[in-house]
């Protein structure tokens, strides 16, 4: 027959860790992986909204010299009230990721290279907003602060 050495509050010294402190440590440990992973996913998404903001400014750039290479007008969103169809004018649209929206008017990118002052304004589908300035002399985006 074996003897079982019991401490003085009646426990076995050789058992492990009990069902409650095992609970215990698991609802720490999962207490900290939300915390951690609801920063990771906000952190991704500012990088994204960061990364759709750039994308536009390239885009800008782009459209800027096709302008200048082909001599013609761009328009950024075509107004409502004017035909399609006029010579040397082409009506553009800024294409970012998925979620992110651009609004704006009044941004015109002529054939010298040379841009009207605008004002874009960025809205994520989580909320997300950023006013970016078009400067006239060379189309350069500058983040403004709302």
């Amino acid at each position: 027959m074996t003897k079982i050495r019991m401490n003085n509050l009646g426990h076995s010294q050789d058992a492990g860790f009990s069902l409650l402190e095992m609970l215990v440590v698991l609802v720490i440990i999962s207490l900290m992986l939300s915390l951690i992973s609801s920063r990771t996913f906000n952190s991704l998404d500012a990088m994204r909204f960061d990364r759709a903001i750039k994308s536009i400014e390239n885009n800008l750039q782009i459209q800027r010299t096709t302008a200048v290479v082909e001599n013609t007008t761009y328009i950024f969103k075509k107004p409502k009230d004017i035909p399609s169809q006029q010579p040397n004018i082409t009506y553009f649209d800024l294409v970012t990721s998925e979620g992110i929206h651009v609004s704006g008017d009044g941004l015109i990118i002529y054939s010298n290279g040379t841009c009207t002052p605008a004002e874009l304004i960025v809205i994520s589908d989580d909320g997300r907003k950023s006013r970016l300035g078009v400067r006239d002399v060379d189309c350069k985006v500058l983040r403004l602060k709302f």
